[in-house]
């Protein structure tokens, strides 16, 4: 990822296709810690809910399951994630279990000339904030 991909985010289409490539991949592993595996939904409790939501459920779980493969944290504990991209080219996920610890890194980032997307996951529509370098 270049700081050109975070800038040409202009439609909500250019921001589910960056969400779709970096978090909606099929997990080949087939386990998890127990303690992880302990927070998902039961198949139970989807099957009584409206399929609407139980689809949501099931797409926040497949993100939950990226994340936690590549990038080595649950976003139940950290519901806060920056995308950016280092100093060294490579592409970071930092995550924050408050939002104004998010934001602050964002604003301090940002103007040393970092582009970076405030994503909020755990929101029932996933949402992003972009912030430009200076």
């Amino acid at each position: 990822m270049k700081n050109s991909t975070l800038q040409s985010l202009n439609t909500d289409s250019d921001f589910s296709n960056l969400i779709d490539s970096r978090f909606k991949q099929p997990i080949n592993l087939l386990r998890f810690p127990s303690e992880y595996e302990a927070r998902r939904p039961t198949q139970s409790f989807l099957e009584g809910i409206e399929k609407s939501e139980a689809s949501n459920i099931r797409e926040r779980e497949l993100i939950r399951d990226n994340i936690y493969m590549k990038h080595g944290f649950d976003i139940y504990d950290f519901p806060f994630v920056v995308l950016y991209e280092n100093q060294r080219g490579e592409e970071k996920l930092k995550p924050f279990k408050l939002e104004g610890e998010a934001k602050d890194f964002c604003r301090e980032a940002s103007y040393q000339g970092t582009f970076l997307l405030l994503i909020y996951i755990m929101n029932h529509a996933i949402e992003s904030k972009l912030y430009g370098g200076k």
